[in-house]
């Protein structure tokens, strides 16, 4: 995401899934302000996954297959297709090599010896 004034443009979030796991610590409510502890104010644009719910690949389908988006504005999966993803992939790559996306680390965590 590009940063402009603390508010970012895009979420690419490639942690979420639907595994109890991840599910509890409810990244899309951080960072789009849904009632998880988010502001509301980190992000101005898009939420892209690159996973979701039956109901979110449906859509991706629809957005692939006929050009018909039923995501909402704010948000969206990102179908990735792995053997046929490159110029997708190399176009998110270009725009990290450009500056044009760049990552932002919440925090950091010390790890030991032993990993954790």
């Amino acid at each position: 995401a590009v940063e402009q004034g603390g508010v970012f443009d895009m979420c690419l979030d490639t942690v979420s899934s639907l595994e109890e796991k991840d599910k509890q610590f409810r990244y899309s409510d951080m960072v789009m302000g849904h009632g998880g502890g988010g502001t509301g104010t980190m992000l101005k644009g898009r939420y892209i996954t690159i996973g979701g719910p039956p109901l979110d690949w449906f859509m991706a389908g629809l957005k692939r297959t006929v050009g018909l988006s039923l995501f909402p504005s704010v948000r969206e999966l990102f179908w990735v297709r792995f053997p046929k993803s490159h110029s997708a992939l190399q176009e998110l790559s270009n725009m990290c090599a450009e500056g044009r996306l760049r990552p932002s680390v919440g925090s950091e965590v010390a790890m030991g010896d032993e990993g954790g």
